[in-house]
């Protein structure tokens, strides 16, 4: 009679098994399927770098105060040269040097120009890189860290719970095999006739 019980206990633990990990499972299962996916959040004060570099860059280097400067004493020294030619008989033949030397002074200009240009355009690569490389940091950090960590959490929940289901599933056939071969060990041993020493 203890041989039923026992049968009887496994496959009611088995069941009760079966019945939690069935529900931890399906509500874990369901967390993470509903588990959202990390966000982007850009960092504000490299952003602003950026912006900053890349406005500087887009920047038409021939309006800047440089510029401007540089143009306007390459035309100042013009006007001075033409102004000291006056009332001298050379007075045409200096003109064409003072021209020139505008000419320079303008080529020399848009030169610096250019170079503040491509100035502009090494910050810009530069603010690039560091935006890119502090983008990645902070979400993997931020945001990929935390996500694995609580995938990693509910995943082996799940997996927990997914045992535990499949052993109360083995202990539930275990009781009912085993309550099954005392039931046909009792009805085997109700046909044995002891006296003949035959089944009957």
């Amino acid at each position: 009679m203890s041989f039923v019980a026992v049968s009887i206990g496994t496959g009611v633990v088995g069941l009760g098994q079966s019945i939690i990990g069935g529900i931890g499972a399906h509500k874990t299962q369901k967390k993470l399927e509903q588990l959202q996916t990390p966000t982007y959040q850009p960092n504000k004060a490299i952003g602003d770098y950026y912006q900053s570099a890349l406005s500087r860059y887009n920047a038409n280097p021939y309006d800047t105060q440089a510029y401007g400067l540089a143009k306007s004493n390459a035309v100042l020294g013009t006007a001075s040269g033409l102004n000291a030619l006056q009332g001298r008989r050379s007075a045409l033949a200096g003109v064409g040097k003072l021209v020139g030397v505008q000419d320079n002074a303008l080529q020399r200009a848009s030169v610096g120009a250019e170079e503040q240009r491509n100035r502009a355009f090494g910050q810009l690569g530069q603010a690039t890189g560091m935006k890119a490389s502090d983008d990645r940091t902070a979400f993997q950090y931020n945001q990929v860290a935390p996500y694995e960590k609580q995938m990693q959490l509910l995943g082996a929940k799940a997996n927990g719970y997914n045992k535990m289901l499949s052993s109360g599933i083995q202990n539930m056939f275990g009781g009912a095999a085993n309550f099954a071969k005392l039931k046909g060990s009792k009805n085997t041993t109700d046909l044995y006739d002891h006296n003949n020493d035959i089944y009957v």
